[in-house]
């Protein structure tokens, strides 16, 4: 049951990245081909413009319940950055572990610790 809805969940993979100690760049690859889905944040049919274009810039990541995503990380997927935004990775569904969700953007990195 719970492959089978990973399978339906999840329609692309990721490289997660951490900072480098020295360079504080997300060059470290922490985990390659991570199952995951980009999925777009809901906005309503009267949401502002800029409101919208910072929706577009935002996607919630969704990846399996088995990995723990770090505290500081870059994923990539499709050639495409995105910055996981500190303290938004949680367990979902902690009832039901199948999946994981953070909130990710796409633009300049925040600094690493």
């Amino acid at each position: 049951m719970i492959a089978l809805a990973q399978a339906l969940l999840f329609n692309t993979t990721c490289d997660v990245y951490t900072p480098d100690p020295t360079s504080k760049l997300f060059t470290v690859l922490d985990r390659s081909a991570l199952p995951c889905r980009l999925a777009h944040n809901r906005t309503g049919a009267g949401e502002a413009t800029a409101v919208r274009t910072e929706a577009m810039a935002t996607r919630r990541l969704i990846w399996p319940h088995d990995y723990a995503m770090p505290a500081y990380a870059e994923v990539e997927s499709d050639g495409v950055r995105w910055h996981v935004v500190a303290g938004t990775p949680n367990d979902y569904l902690p009832e039901l572990p199948i999946y994981n969700v953070a909130l990710v953007v796409r633009g300049e990195p925040p600094a690493a610790p």
